[in-house]
């Protein structure tokens, strides 16, 4: 009888020292898992942090950026000389009012994305011809191509303009594309027409003078 009371107990304390055991076991598992889920909380939150800071970077470049393409837009619209842009493919990709509204008569909507000859039913073929003709040669120039040409306006007004073109290099836009600014020469081309035949006639009086004095 005492040896059965012994032996149950000794198989009573075994099964409490391995529940002892096996709850110590569950316990120090558990705490490695908390530990373990801490830290990925940990890389979580920092990996979150580092997102939206990203995502503040990026929208405050965003931010800065189209700023400064609205202050860029409402410097060449305050310009009053005809401005534009046409990519290496002829195609216009900006330009201010004064060119959208005096020479093209149509909004910059309608312009951009579109070539010259693109807008024939819109424009003169002489306009067309004049915006195309010149900048065909811009592959090979160097510095500004300038050159004078009148242009018939939206007005039904044909005013004679100086062009002047400069190329973007590759590293400056994406292909050969040109900057095109217009300058408004008619009233000093009129001006200076006028003046040398007022010159010129008033060498004729002084010939005709001198002759009669003879």
């Amino acid at each position: 009888m005492n040896a059965m009371m012994t032996t149950i107990t000794i198989l009573l304390l075994a099964a409490v020292g391995w529940l002892i055991y096996e709850r110590h076991r569950l316990h120090e598992r558990l705490a490695r898992m908390s530990r373990t889920a801490q830290g990925k909380r940990s890389e979580y939150e920092k990996l979150e942090e580092e997102r939206r800071s990203e995502v503040e970077a990026r929208r405050s470049t965003e931010d800065k950026l189209r700023s400064y393409l609205q202050l860029m837009d409402t410097i060449i619209n305050a310009i009053p000389n005809p401005i534009y842009f046409r990519d290496g493919d002829d195609v216009f990709q900006g330009c201010n009012n004064a060119f959208a509204r005096d020479i093209v008569g149509l909004t910059r909507d309608r312009i951009l994305g579109q070539r010259p000859r693109d807008l024939v039913a819109q424009l003169p073929d002489d306009l067309i011809a004049c915006l195309e003709g010149k900048s065909k040669g811009l592959g090979a120039a160097r510095g500004v191509l300038s050159f004078e040409a009148e242009v018939p306006c939206a007005d039904g007004i044909r005013r004679e303009y100086l062009f002047l073109l400069n190329i973007l290099s590759p590293e400056e836009g994406q292909g050969a594309g040109h900057v095109g600014v217009m300058l408004d020469l008619t009233q000093k081309n009129r001006a200076a027409r006028e003046r040398a035949q007022r010159e010129k006639f008033q060498g004729v009086l002084e010939t005709a003078g001198g002759s009669a004095t003879r």
